[in-house]
């Protein structure tokens, strides 16, 4: 071949890819083979695409690391991503031929001009030539992998390296980590390694080693240290060669943080007469007297009731949560996760619901999805369980508030609301809601025909908690529906426009505005109109639709509104009206 067709063929290879398409994967993904001519030698990128839109962008350096590239093409499969592997005949190190020499290098220390000599040096000759054809070859590779967040997954031995690596000689961090944590329950070869502090903090509450990168850190040319240099979230799955199922663990534990489970629309299982349903209390204490009103309620309709997992604490908590975290924490999923239960109800609000959940993170979904009932404090389960394990839920009336029940305890809350709204959904009576005389708030409503969505949200306080974290909506498309109680008009304005100036505006299709109420006994006609004033203000702000519908939250009615499953908002020619599938 003479020098011109080699010109050209390096070029070319640079500007494109050589795109193989391959649909016949176990995993029902597509490949494809980026080429690129590095000096006499051609390298490969195979990058494997799932089915789904979205996900996340995997980063393979090491061709010798095979299991976690088997975990990353499981998990692509089933939340969609993309993963590029660098492969080199199942080696670590790549090798290159440039001007009659041969160069060799670390394939993640290529991403700075100093890692790519120090690699160079390290593993054979050295010329500047091959430094800036290695240099091209990184910026080539990194434009590949461009996006906000990438996820590089890597295999050790655990006996030279792992999470005690990152440990100085008296245990303290070690220069360029900012947060170390060491779980002695845990294998120290299985580790996340991140640049981002939420996602560390979760890794540690789910009990997960975990090491959070610090801003000065050395360049050693890695690709964290890229991310770190130019604002990117950075994730590094660490596991032995061998642990596939500790592989697969975190990594899916990644892509819960970051919320790519898919919204599939789907519904729960019909419950039959003499199914049981599994009362929970995540939130505030309740009085245990009332457990005796819901059972006879809950019975008289046909379904059996058990309390094993709404045990409460004795002596109660100084902030009258109904247990301590960690033990909510597990009766909570152990609920969700018992195999002879068919739906799981919340028996009041409160708060704390959310003290817990980012330790759920870490969790496995249970295989069989069951809808979990509730409203106000409960607004943070049913964001973790739409958003993280894609399960539909119901925004509706708790446990201890409905007609039925306040007959016999007089709590008040909801009690024009019959718990039967929420049972004729659960057993199938009711296969669809239609809910009319919605009111446009703005101009974007005004012009709505039809919007297919999913129903997404809950209570003020604890959306604008969650808003910026890991327990914030899914990043897929939805409406959102709000409702709050407590606040008086300036904290309301401010939590309203949180969400108005909130990076979740991006995926938020339209708003649907509850009932909002400064004081749980009734407003008075003044505090109602400057809350009237204050959500129409909002609406005034945003470029989508908004509604306002006061038929749920913490007055008197509280329509049940099942969240993640299929809807319809629709202009039926005589009002704008919400249309839900259940079934």
């Amino acid at each position: 071949m003479n020098k011109l067709i080699q010109c050209v063929f390096f070029l070319c290879s640079v500007l494109f890819s050589v795109m193989q398409t391959n649909a016949s994967t176990p995993e029902k993904m597509q490949t494809f083979t980026h080429s690129y001519q590095l000096g006499d030698t051609l390298l490969q990128v195979t990058e494997y695409r799932g089915a789904r839109s979205g996900g996340m962008v995997y980063f393979h350096p090491h061709d010798s690391e095979q299991v976690s590239i088997q975990a990353a093409r499981k998990i692509i499969a089933q939340h969609g991503g993309k993963a590029f592997v660098v492969e080199n005949q199942g080696k670590r190190i790549v090798s290159f031929s440039l001007q009659g020499q041969t160069y060799s290098f670390d394939p993640n220390r290529i991403f700075s001009a100093e890692g790519v000599a120090a690699t160079l040096r390290k593993y054979g000759p050295y010329s500047d030539a091959a430094r800036e054809a290695t240099v091209q070859f990184a910026q080539w590779l990194s434009g590949l992998l461009s996006s906000g967040r990438v996820f590089a997954i890597h295999n050790n031995r655990d006996t030279t390296y792992n999470v005690l690596s990152y440990r100085d000689a008296k245990g303290h961090p070690a220069q360029g980590v900012k947060a170390l944590y060491i779980n002695p329950g845990q294998d120290p070869g299985n580790f996340v390694y991140t640049t981002n502090i939420g996602l560390y903090m979760a890794a540690k509450d789910s009990g997960f080693n975990t090491v959070l990168q610090a801003q000065d850190v050395d360049d050693d040319g890695s690709y964290s240290v890229y991310a770190m240099r130019h604002g990117l979230d950075y994730i590094n799955v660490e596991t032995k060669i061998g642990d596939l199922a500790d592989d697969l663990n975190l990594v899916a534990f990644v892509n819960r943080y970051y919320n790519y489970a898919d919204l599939t629309g789907e519904t729960w299982a019909t419950l039959e007469k003499g199914d049981l349903v599994d009362l929970v209390a995540t939130s505030s204490a309740y009085n245990a007297a009332h457990i005796t009103y819901i059972t006879q309620v809950l019975n008289d309709i046909g379904l059996k009731v058990r309390t094993r997992y709404a045990q409460q604490e004795k002596g109660g908590d100084p902030l009258w949560y109904s247990n301590k975290d960690s033990e909510r924490l597990k009766q909570f999923y152990e609920a969700l996760s018992a195999p002879d239960s068919k739906a799981v109800w919340d028996i009041r609000g409160g708060s704390g619901t959310t003290n817990f959940l980012t330790s759920m993170i870490g969790l496995q979904p249970p295989t069989i999805k069951k809808p979990m009932i509730g409203f106000s404090d409960a607004t943070g389960a049913h964001l973790f369980l739409n958003s993280k394990w894609n399960w539909p839920t119901i925004h509706g009336v708790l446990a201890e508030f409905s007609t039925e029940v306040d007959e016999k305890d007089g709590v008040r809350i909801n009690d024009k609301t019959s718990i039967t709204s929420v049972t004729d959904l659960l057993m199938g009576r009711v296969r669809e809601l239609n809910y009319s005389n919605l009111t446009p708030l703005n101009a974007a409503a005004q012009n709505v025909t039809e919007l297919p969505t999913t129903l997404m949200g809950g209570n003020l306080t604890l959306l604008s908690t969650a808003f910026g974290t890991t327990l914030q909506p899914a990043n897929r498309p939805f409406t959102l529906i709000v409702e709050g109680i407590g606040n008086n008009q300036h904290q309301l304005e401010r939590m309203m426009d949180q969400i108005a100036y909130s990076e979740n505006m991006e995926k938020i299709q339209a708003v649907i505005l509850g009932e909002f109420l400064k004081h749980e006994a009734g407003d008075s006609p003044h505090d109602t109109k400057l809350t009237n004033l204050v959500l129409q203000r909002f609406a005034d702000k945003l470029e989508i639709p908004v509604f306002r519908w006061a038929q749920f939250g913490h007055g008197f009615i509280n329509r049940p509104l099942p969240l993640n499953t299929a809807a319809t908002l629709k202009n039926n020619g005589d009002g704008f009206a919400l249309n839900v599938q259940v079934r």
